[in-house]
């Protein structure tokens, strides 16, 4: 028990299962997923919508995850648009996110703290090159990215090829920058599929998020709605994070999405209480 109790609230309060960065994402899309589906009968709405809000406060006051804030920000972003009428939504997409922005910024002292931090280290390694902080390894990782796909444009390096092109690339300091290890990655899920694929593999996964948001569009807007805020959800972590090839995260977008597409194609098909087994 006192293991269980230092792993969840000994490190960050708030984090209750995998990492802080991992949970402050998928908290931040799941309220979106339980706001939209609230009336759908799963269970009470005032239990989804206590759910969501809960999952939103842990998010920005309890972690320092900066991708999850700017999910936060996004799906708060799509809810209220989808609210107005449809006259107000191209207005409310551009000045809801500087709005919601503004009020955790003075809401949340965490918040002006973790995205400060992102600007002073990004400055830092605009000047020094030095790839120790957060910020700083994104920005080298992605530098060596950038690199490594102008070898190989066309084919890439294939499928794990990342960390051993970034290695030759960097040479003698691979090891004290990217580990030891054989399976690291840019933290940035596009520029991992651009290495291994070419520039192909840039453009499958904006193609995979498009295809996703047309086929959602063709449900019933709760599901429509859920459906396109997690894929937009994921689109956006991963352009700071490998989310998908990371193994907790990653599973959650692949398994939550497979399994909105399918309640939806299910209630194309009359009630879900009236289908038949196989």
């Amino acid at each position: 028990m006192q293991w269980l109790f230092t792993r969840a609230w000994g490190v960050i309060p708030g984090v209750v299962f995998t990492s802080y960065l991992d949970q402050s994402i998928i908290f931040a899309a799941s309220a979106a997923v339980l706001w939209h589906l609230r009336s759908e009968g799963f269970v009470p709405v005032w239990l989804m919508v206590a759910l969501a809000l809960s999952m939103l406060a842990n998010v920005v006051f309890l972690l320092p995850g900066r991708t999850g804030y700017l999910v936060v920000i996004l799906v708060l972003t799509l809810a209220a648009m989808w609210a107005l009428p449809q006259r107000w939504r191209l207005a409310a997409f551009l000045v809801i996110p500087l709005l919601t922005l503004v009020a955790l910024w003075f809401g949340s002292p965490k918040i002006q703290a973790r995205l400060s931090l992102v600007y002073t280290e990004s400055q830092a390694f605009s000047v020094t090159s030095n790839p120790g902080s957060s910020a700083g390894f994104r920005l080298h990782a992605w530098k060596r990215s950038l690199q490594a796909i102008g070898e190989e444009p066309g084919k890439g390096f294939g499928v794990g090829g990342w960390t051993a092109t970034v290695r030759r690339l960097e040479g003698p300091t691979a090891d004290e920058v990217f580990g030891t290890g054989k399976m690291s990655n840019p933290h940035q899920e596009y520029l991992l599929w651009g290495v291994e694929l070419g520039l192909v593999g840039l453009l499958l996964l904006p193609a995979l998020v498009v295809a996703l948001v047309r086929d959602f569009g063709r449900f019933a807007p709760p599901i429509a709605r859920a459906g396109q805020s997690l894929a937009l959800a994921m689109a956006l972590a991963c352009l700071f994070n490998s989310s998908l090839y990371d193994g907790l995260i990653g599973d959650y977008f692949c398994v939550l999405l497979g399994l909105l597409l399918a309640y939806g194609l299910a209630l194309q098909n009359g009630p879900i209480r009236d289908l038949k087994p196989l």
